[in-house]
Parts: structure tokens; sequence; C-alpha cells
């Protein structure tokens, strides 16, 4: 159930997790669907070493932020899962703002400094990430919750990337 790179959760673990969701306090949940920009970049072109350091140093600050209010996934490749217990979508854009932050001054200047000061990271190649966020109040609607999730997620890829949208707003 747990991913062997990052040490989160991996799909089973999700869906394992959301199975036993009965036995949890409260029904509502957020569900914060996170994709990174560029990636593919730093894989590219400085290795998959740095695409897995990449990776940890993601999962680690994602875990962080949300250690004592849910859990986080890593739901596949360079795509990750949130889930927020007993908070609502409010709660759920302050936890974008923080990864947004977190992203933008720990993970790329930890990046930075792996790759050395010779290789300069464009603007446009920053490691970014585009996020979708959905409400889930019902227990049979997780998978719902999820879909528009990942709906919302891809609504940014399309247009701006490095931002979020709430499904329904």
């Amino acid at each position: 159930v747990r991913d062997q790179l990052t040490g989160l959760y991996n799909r089973q673990g999700f869906e394992k997790n959301m199975q036993e969701w009965g036995r949890e306090k409260g029904p509502n949940k957020v569900i914060i669907y996170i994709d990174l920009d560029n990636f593919k970049y730093y894989n590219d072109n400085f290795g998959h070493e740095l695409g897995d350091y990449v990776l940890v140093h993601v999962a680690q600050v994602l875990k962080n932020v949300v250690e004592n209010v849910g859990y986080a996934v890593r739901y596949g490749g360079d795509e990750f899962v949130l889930v927020l217990n007993e908070k609502d979508v409010q709660f759920g854009k302050t936890v974008v703002q923080s990864i947004f932050n977190k992203l933008e001054n720990e993970v790329l200047t930890s990046i930075q400094e792996k790759i050395g000061e010779q290789h300069i990271i464009p603007e446009e190649k920053r490691l970014t990430a585009s996020v979708g966020i959905a409400e889930c109040k019902e227990r049979s609607a997780i998978a719902e919750a999820l879909s528009n999730a990942d709906k919302a997620l891809y609504s940014v890829k399309k247009s701006t990337k490095n931002n979020f949208v709430v499904w329904g707003e």
C-alpha cells in the first residue's frame, strides 16, 4: 500500500483508506489532485536520479503539509492526491497555496543546489504544479470527487499551469 520511492500511500493504499473511511470521524473530505508541471524536463535533462530526488522531495513537502489533517498519495508518475479529513474547500485552498510557496522557495532551491550553479533552470521550465480541488461530502461519492478534482486539474493544465481550480467554482 506504500510507494517504494516516496513512502507515501500508493493507489492501493488510497483505495484501502477509502474503503475504511466509515471508521473515520465525519463525512467531509477534500480531495486535492496534483500534477507536477515540467517534471519531464528534469528527468530528460538531468537523469532519472534527479527525477527521483524531485519526487521524494515533493512527497516530503506534501506529507508535511497534510500531516495532522489527512494524508498524501503518490497516485502515479508525477501525480499526487491529498485527502483532507473533516475540512472544507477553503482549507484546501490554503493547503494548495502553502504547497505553491514550498515548491517555489524550498524545492526549487534544493533542485538548483543539486544540479549546481552551472545549470540555470529557465523560468518556463521551473517545477510548479497544476491542481484540482473537489469536496466529498458522502462516503459513496469519493470516486466522483476524485474524478472532479482530476477534471479541475486538467482545466488548469490546458490553460495556465501553476494554478488551481476548485470543481464547481
